[in-house]
């Protein structure tokens, strides 16, 4: 029996991913079902990993963007197991108002 072989095995591609969402789509699309049906957690995480870093590095520049304005309390309780956390933002008061 021929089994797909798995993503982390296959060497990275030349090209670096599309930067637009329609085409990133289908470019992943086609990786996958080029791929078959396999169990694969290093390939998925070597495959979106650049995706997961400039999201994370995206995410790092909204919050400076928020911090002008914006009060937030972080990691506020919401239940009883102790991941339930949340953040709350608002925004600061006008001293002209």
């Amino acid at each position: 029996m021929n089994l797909p072989e798995p993503l982390h095995s296959i060497p990275a591609p030349s090209t670096t991913l599309p930067s637009d969402p329609d085409e990133l789509c289908a470019a992943l699309r086609s990786i996958l079902r080029g791929k078959g049906p396999i169990i694969d957690p290093p390939g998925m995480k070597a495959l979106y990993a650049p995706l997961l870093a400039d999201a994370l590095q995206q995410g790092k520049e909204a919050a400076e963007k928020l911090k002008f304005g914006v009060q937030c309390e972080r990691d506020l309780p919401y239940g009883i197991h102790a991941r339930h956390r949340l953040d709350i933002y608002r925004p600061v008061p006008s001293p002209e108002l």
